[in-house]
């Protein structure tokens, strides 16, 4: 029986130091897996900072190109009513409604034409907040 028990407490003190080298691989192994969880989280939150600079980055682009859009369309606005007040010879009036209109010809125009009618050409603009949103041409022949 002595023989046995001492053959127990050497089984025993095995099993354990066994016990002791896989707690202590795993031990290394979750550790290293923790650095590496550390890592990845670290790089992620990178990530998302760039992501983040990145997406305002591109509304203050998007910021710039409503803005130069917006002075792009007032440039060809003002073209447009250059061209149309060298060609109608007459002013242009803002309508409470944000509509632009083009005031008809003059009457010693029509008088002085080789024609017996009167053109009218009226150009609409539809503003919204500054921007031109539509644009139409309306022409009509009035018999004087």
């Amino acid at each position: 029986m002595e023989i046995e028990l001492q053959t127990l407490h050497s089984t025993k003190a095995a099993l354990q130091g066994t016990l002791a080298e896989v707690e202590a691989g795993y031990g290394a192994k979750l550790a290293q897996l923790r650095g590496h969880v550390a890592g990845t989280e670290a790089e992620l939150m990178q990530l998302r900072t760039e992501a983040q600079h990145q997406a305002e980055e591109h509304q203050q682009l998007l910021d710039v190109k409503t803005r130069l859009e917006m002075e792009i369309a007032t440039y060809q606005r003002l073209l447009e009513d250059g061209d149309v007040r060298s060609d109608a010879n007459s002013p242009v009036r803002q309508t409470p409604a944000g509509e632009r209109r083009t005031a008809p010809a003059s009457a010693a125009e029509a008088a002085n034409s080789s024609t017996t009618s009167r053109r009218v050409t009226t150009v609409i603009e539809q503003l919204l907040e500054g921007r031109m949103v539509s644009s139409r041409t309306e022409e009509v022949e009035h018999p004087v």
